[in-house]
């Protein structure tokens, strides 16, 4: 079946994919490998909360909800940009010649598709935070 979300995921599939595919051509394993941890890291957290949500810990799942929304948020909103901003807008372009370059070229390209990845980031932290929300507040466990 056709979730809610299809088009934002094979988007996001799309961009990974891709962004893996380009930091393994420049050799930006390194840049690569971070970005990976920030957008990993509170996938855990996500899966447990899908793991357990249809049973009956529902104070757990709340909890773990929370915690959810505290790594996405601090992960994907505020340690993500950072990241992207120097590793791929002002540390490469320290080197001389690298303004203007094919390689400079393609370090742009690359934020140009981490900041959309960013966008989804901060679109989905908007709807884990309605859910989260909604758990705590509300007592209705429903996914949007």
């Amino acid at each position: 079946t056709k979730r809610n979300d299809h088009v934002e995921m094979c988007l996001h599939h799309l961009l990974t994919l891709s962004l893996y595919y380009g930091a393994y051509i420049m050799s930006d394993i390194e840049s690569g490998l971070v970005v990976s941890f920030l957008m990993d890291f509170c996938d855990i957290w996500t899966h447990l909360a899908k793991g357990l949500v249809d049973t009956q810990y529902v104070k757990t799942v709340t909890f773990i909800g929370a915690l959810m929304w505290t790594f996405w948020g601090y992960t994907r909103i505020v340690c993500f940009p950072i990241h992207v901003y120097y590793a791929y807008v002002i540390y490469p372009f320290e080197h001389p010649n690298m303004k203007g370059s094919y390689e400079g070229n393609l370090y742009f390209f690359k934020a140009s598709l981490l900041g959309i990845l960013g966008i989804m980031g901060v679109f989905w932290w908007y709807l884990i935070s309605k859910m989260t929300y909604n758990a705590i507040f509300k007592g209705k466990r429903k996914d949007i």
